[in-house]
């Protein structure tokens, strides 16, 4: 299977939409330990309107398909008088049938070259801990990181 990696064009908002809604969709039932959430295409489409970066909003084909896709947007990290700028990334969509077959890799890896390319020197997010770590992730506390109360989390 031939994974492609592109910017997202407004021609595949609409598809961006589907696949999103499909990733996240588990109606009825609890599956992987997670239960459907209705709100990651609503969060796709208010990130493109304010704080998303367009050039890290990247979808992967296959055989011109459009079956995942990625977006970041704008942070901060700030400790007393310092703020730094930093990403964030999510949500992360793959249809459920383009799962575990190397479409979320092809993503986070292509996102993190071209965020590098763009200047971009930190990426902080919610996600699966035992995931991420392959990609060069640590959980945010290594840094001294923390939420905006506070609190970490080894997903963070």
């Amino acid at each position: 299977m031939i994974i492609f990696i592109r910017q997202e064009e407004e021609k595949d908002y609409r598809r961006v939409e589907e696949v999103t809604r499909q990733a996240f969709s588990y109606p009825g039932r609890i599956e992987n330990g997670k239960i459907g959430c209705p709100y990651e295409h609503w969060m796709v489409n208010e990130l493109r309107r304010r704080d998303g970066i367009l050039s890290l909003s990247l979808v992967a084909e296959v055989e011109q398909q459009v079956v995942g896709h990625i977006i970041c947007s704008k942070a901060v990290v700030r400790k007393e008088e310092i703020t730094l700028p930093v990403l964030n990334f999510g949500p992360l969509s793959v249809l459920p049938e383009y799962q575990r077959k190397g479409v979320g890799k092809a993503l986070i890896n292509g996102m993190l070259e071209k965020a590098k390319a763009e200047g971009h020197g930190a990426i902080l997010f919610f996600g699966r801990p035992e995931y991420y770590p392959q990609f060069g992730f640590k959980e945010a506390s290594v840094y001294g990181i923390s939420d905006c109360e506070g609190y970490n989390f080894s997903a963070f």
